[in-house]
């Protein structure tokens, strides 16, 4: 190699790719796309292959025989020169002794810091607990080597796995990046581990369901979950729930979450080691919130994040999701530990020294450790890179002749500057590096914090230096290996990665790299020649490399943003959907309209999609309404954006009069014309309703189990519609309309075929059929047939919707209460699987909370059930459903006597939250909060007062629910109390007609209200003096209540009882039993203030 050659430029050219125009051609004419001319070429230059300082190494040097002690006399150091590679005989370059000894710095100053790692770790080991370690500081600590000693005790201790994953500049636009490198490592070790592969694989199966599939795109390992036939199997057709982010959110934080308990409980001890938290993506840190606060999750589990403390500020989503986790750590739920390293001091510095050197020479080594304590303000990470720096400046040398390392402490002093940059040393080594080194390190760090070597090959191969050498190696491999051994690298298995983020993001800063086209130039590679099992892997790489450019009206580029803005919404990752969707937007060329109008319509509606699942509602709007005013696209094309729009009315602005006008019109739209005429809207609703209910009557069982799934995706949008539309009717109480809705929906399954919501269709025909003509009969058979047709439906996601309909408001009227019971929890089960959130939530309240208080279950185990799902609830923001429960539970509390206030009166003075106002039935949850409080610490007067004046709250609302049978066997005990004392008429005709409407429900068959109608008719007839029968009636409730363990009604029964014979009869004696039997029961039931309450009271 002559002289010129080696001083100049290293030049090449990208290998030519038949009609791929050139990046700098499309920089340049972007403005311009359709005079775009075609290049069979393109070239990406190394600005820094021109810098002076360039590592030049040719065959005449690697053959010279000079001595290494002639070169290191001759050598310069001055930085502005040309430096030369020292020539060594090849022997020589093999010896490991005169080179540093990275490998041999441990951690140095930290004895603090790993004795709290280690406490944390034994308690892991040794206790089932929760726990997120942060680890923070500024970059260079050693934060990542201290989570090493944490690995290395688990392995060790063969009681746990560890699975490592790293978050790196690009992450905020990669989701789950880090965290699925850390879950795809616990995954493979789980399974070595544990020996039990198909018991977990099954289990993983079992409780995933249909969210393996989730997983499965994300984690490798997983792919035997959810084989090939089962991903082709979903359904082509549309259905709701792709509609709702919300529902997709929660799909992918329950899948999460039922990953790391069936990994726990086959492990018991799991950690998950996540570095650089603070560049993680929103759907990441929202999981690792989740993970902690699973209520769920009884085995260990210890999350250990590092954060560079320089890189994050108060309002960005790492401080906001640290903040929730304080307050959750203040209840309980899990441990949070802080760590906050600090730089070394002089003497930490000198350790690192004498390790590199290999040298235990304290008195040699001192000047030259302050001299690296005074440039690097002790931080570790600073000191190795000032070392390598010196070392690569021959400042300091092995001479192999003493056979130890040398230096001039005056030469260094002199030679080098303070820094608290470590970038800035990195650059400066990486400015010795040859042209091909450095840029391949450019390559290199655009792809990410770890990088697969195939895919820098091809890179390389196709559009890298023409320089090869005489090597037979790879030479991408031969140039990584060179990286290596400069401690800028190290290998991960098939895959390498920088041996410190700083590394990575002084490759970043490299002149070349700063420029916007250099990024896309590698983007543009990289798409043009990547196969595309590889392109999607690195889907959002590439995009995010397309897009540092400014181009825009690229057709290519607009499809590839779409392509990203879609993987990301598959992942429930919102923000970075809606930022690929605006780019493809963007990237749209001038003739959108006409020759790509699939690609508008589908970039737009993403756009729509994804900004109203960010909040961004009018930007949502807007894109709506560009397609939805174009009249050249047809219904079933803007079908997405209506349900859209839909779900704004529905549940962002509730306007649900405005939400049923919209539907109808868009119905029109399907050729579904559901109103004839407004003013006939009654005639037209109870006729259908009674041809209806007598089309499905006849339908048998077999007939149902016989339907078949529907193919028809026209039909299947027009039933979406009708669904959305039946609820926005139930919230705006608009019974006729959603008559209507309901019979269109149950004709046109039996017409053709099931669709997604046919199931919950047929139980809603059931409500119909009950609250027109009181047809028990009717609406247990249409909650049977439901419930058979859900079992045929492809989609699952309206289970929980069947399951609540069918269990908690249909059968409970003729069937007892525990048989209607354990089937709603499989409906919350599929609700949080399939992101059904408020109606797999209402199974969960009815199985755990509803039920349970009218069963008379226990009020401790009550409480404990809904105080570790409330967490849920809220981590879910279903603020609708926690502020029921919350009601109720406060009541629960009373009765306990774990409440500040044991009286009905802290149920009256609760402060309401803010969006309570849009919660139209809260009203009817406290009427029925209030009920059961005053009745249960007797202030029968109040109850019968706000029972005569507002009547049953709850059952007006919920005239369906038949917890308002409930509502008003307490309004019938209270009126029927005060009746018996006062013997006043305006207690005793309302209690009559309680009572007689409890009597109506128990002969149409509702086994529940038996002791309801036991009690209030003894109460009658110790209204009318008929005291045989009152006697006989109130020991058969008693009886009956404590053979079916209804503690709460033996003890209120007892109670009653008790007052009946001692005011009545004067029986002091009996009625003294009666009272200590009311007050066991009571103290059973857990009732304890209510027990203590009538201790303090009675007159025995």
């Amino acid at each position: 190699m002559d002289q010129h050659k080696r001083n100049s430029p290293v030049s090449f050219r990208l290998r030519r790719q038949p009609n791929h125009e050139s990046s700098r051609d499309i920089l340049n004419n972007s403005k311009d796309t359709t005079t775009m001319r075609r290049s069979t070429s393109m070239s990406i230059r190394s600005a820094a292959s021109s810098d002076s300082g360039t590592f030049t190494v040719d065959s005449s040097e690697r053959r010279s025989t000079k001595s290494s002690r002639d070169m290191l006399a001759t050598s310069e150091h001055n930085n502005s020169s040309v430096f030369k590679a020292p020539t060594f005989n090849p022997r020589i370059q093999e010896l490991t002794i005169n080179k540093l000894k990275y490998d041999a710095v441990g951690l140095v100053g930290r004895d603090k810091e790993v004795k709290i790692l280690e406490e944390r770790c034994d308690r892991a080991l040794n206790d089932t607990i929760k726990e997120l370690i942060v680890i923070k500081g500024t970059s260079g600590l050693g934060k990542s080597s201290l989570t090493k000693t944490v690995e290395e005790q688990i392995s060790s201790s063969d009681k746990g796995i560890v699975g490592r994953g790293k978050f790196n500049l690009e992450s905020g636009t990669q989701p789950y990046s880090g965290l699925v490198d850390a879950l795809n490592q616990l995954y493979r070790d789980a399974l070595i581990a544990t020996g039990e592969t198909e018991q977990m694989k099954k289990q993983l199966a079992l409780e995933l369901g249909d969210d393996r599939t989730l997983l499965a795109a994300l984690i490798p390992a997983l792919e035997t979950l959810a084989p090939a036939e089962f991903l082709l199997a979903q359904r082509s057709v549309l259905v709701q729930e792709l509609y709702n982010p919300d529902a997709e959110q929660a799909k992918w934080k329950n899948a999460f979450k039922v990953f790391i308990r069936v990994l726990c409980q086959h492990c018991s001890h799991l950690v998950i080691i996540l570095d650089d938290l603070q560049w993680a993506d929103r759907s990441s840190l929202g999981v690792i919130e989740d993970l902690l606060s699973d209520p769920f999750n009884k085995e260990s589990l210890m999350i250990i994040g590092t954060v560079r403390s320089d890189a994050i500020d108060s309002l960005d989503a790492l401080s906001t999701v640290l903040q929730n986790l304080e307050k959750k750590k203040k209840k309980g739920q899990f441990d949070l530990t802080h760590i906050e390293p600090k730089n070394l001091d002089v003497d930490g510095v000198h350790e690192i020294i004498m390790a590199l050197l290999g040298m235990d020479d304290k008195d040699a080594t001192r000047g030259l450790a302050q001299i690296c304590f005074k440039r690097t303000v002790g931080n570790p990470n600073f000191v190795v890179q000032f070392i390598a720096m010196l070392e690569e400046e021959q400042l300091i040398s092995f001479n192999l002749g003493l056979l130890k390392w040398v230096w001039d402490d005056r030469a260094i002093e002199d030679g080098t500057m303070s820094t608290a940059n470590v970038v800035d040393l990195l650059q400066l080594r990486m400015k010795k590096l040859s042209s091909d080194m450095r840029l391949l390190m450019q390559y290199a760090a655009c792809l990410g914090s770890t990088f697969d070597p195939s895919v820098l090959a091809l890179l390389w191969e196709k559009h890298g230096s023409s320089t090869r050498g005489a090597t037979e190696e790879d030479p991408t491999m031969a140039l990584l290996a060179k990286l290596e051994e400069g401690n800028f690298i190290e290998r991960d298995e098939d895959y390498y990665r920088w041996v410190h983020d700083k590394v990575q993001e002084a490759a970043l800063e490299m002149e070349e790299s700063r420029r916007s086209s250099f990024y896309f130039e590698v983007g543009l590679a990289l798409l043009n020649d990547l196969p595309d099992d590889k392109l999607e892997l690195l889907l959002f790489v590439v995009t995010n490399l397309i897009n540092k450019s400014n181009v825009h009206g690229r057709l290519e580029f607009a499809q590839l943003n779409l392509r990203a803005a879609e993987k990301a919404q598959r992942l429930s990752a919102f923000y970075n959907g809606a930022a690929y969707a605006t780019r493809a937007i963007e990237m749209l060329p001038s003739g959108r309209w006409n020759e790509h109008r699939e690609l508008a319509l589908n970039a737009y509606t993403m756009g729509a999609e994804m900004e109203v699942a960010t909040g961004n509602v009018d930007i949502a709007q807007e894109y709506c309404n560009v397609i939805l005013n174009r009249d050249d696209y047809t219904a079933m094309e803007k079908f997405r954006l209506y349900m859209v729009k839909t779900n704004i009315l529905c549940f962002v602005t509730v306007r649900y009069q405005e939400a049923i006008d919209f539907s109808l019109e868009v119905l029109k739209e399907f050729d579904c014309k559901l109103v004839q005429s407004r003013l006939l809207l009654p005639v037209h609703a109870i006729r259908s309703v009674q041809r209806t209910i007598k089309l499905a009557k006849k339908t048998t069982k077999a007939d149902y189990q016989a339907l078949k799934p529907s193919d028809n995706v026209k039909l299947e949008a027009t039933m979406t519609i009708l669904g959305r539309m039946t609820y926005a009717c139930v919230q705006s109480a608009s019974p006729l309309l959603f008559a209507l809705a309901t019979t269109k929906l149950v004709t046109t399954t039996l017409e053709h075929g099931l669709f997604s919501f046919s199931g919950a269709a047929q139980c809603l025909l059931g409500m119909v059929s009950l609250e027109a003509f009181g047809d028990v009969e009717s609406a247990t058979y249409f909650a049977e047939t439901g419930s058979l047709m859900q079992k045929s439906i492809l989609s699952t996601h309206f289970v929980a919707s069947t399951v609540f309909i069918s269990h908690h408001l249909i059968l409970p009227w003729s069937s007892p209460l525990a048989s209607c019971r354990p089937k709603l929890i499989d409906g919350y089960t599929e609700g949080m699987r399939t992101g059904n959130l408020s109606d797999g939530i209402w199974c969960l309240m009815s199985h755990t909370l509803f039920m349970p208080l009218r069963m008379g279950m226990r009020l401790q185990t009550i409480d404990a059930n809904m105080q570790m799902h409330l967490r849920v609830i809220d981590d879910l923001k279903q603020s609708n459903h926690s502020d029921f429960i919350r009601l109720l539970l406060q009541t629960v509390l009373d009765l306990m006597g774990a409440s500040d206030q044991t009286s009905m009166m802290s149920i009256n003075t609760m402060s309401s939250h803010e969006g309570d106002a849009k919660a139209k039935n809260l009203p009817a949850m406290k009427s029925l909060s209030n009920y059961i409080s005053m009745v249960y610490f007797g202030d029968y007067e109040e109850a019968a007062r706000l029972s005569i004046a507002k009547g049953g709250v709850f059952q007006k609302y919920f005239r369906m629910d038949s917890m308002g049978a409930y509502e008003s066997f307490l309004r019938g005990v209270a009126l029927f109390a005060m009746a018996r004392k006062t013997k006043k008429r305006r207690y005793r005709n309302p209690a009559g007609k309680i009572l007689k409407h409890i009597a109506k429900l128990r002969k149409q068959g509702n086994p529940n209200v038996q002791p309801y109608f036991t009690l209030l008719s003894a109460e009658q007839a110790a209204l009318n003096k008929d005291t045989g029968r009152a006697k006989k009636l109130y020991q058969e409730t008693i009886v009956y209540a404590a053979k079916t363990g209804q503690l709460n009604h033996a003890a209120l029964s007892n109670e009653r009882y008790s007052d009946f014979l001692l005011n009545e009869l004067h029986d002091q004696q009996e009625a003294k039993y009666r009272m200590d039997e009311a007050i066991r029961f009571y103290e059973d039931w857990g009732a304890y203030a209510k027990a203590d309450g009538l201790k303090e009271s009675r007159i025995f």
